[in-house]
């Protein structure tokens, strides 16, 4: 399994869209862990298979 990893800083713009675009296009299974010391974007953006926003 590739390990990616994209930096940025808070409010960089794409950032965020980038790496949840990055476990798409990539061959086989895939991780994405927002590790974000200013607070994650992605449980904001992203719902599980109910439709529920991530926790």
């Amino acid at each position: 399994m590739p390990l990616l990893a994209v930096a940025g800083v808070k409010g960089a713009p794409g950032a965020t869209t980038f790496a949840g675009a990055l476990p798409g296009v990539v061959a086989g299974p895939a991780l994405l862990a927002d590790l974000a010391l200013a607070g994650s974007d992605l449980s904001s953006r992203y719902r599980d298979p109910a439709g529920q926003p991530l926790d």
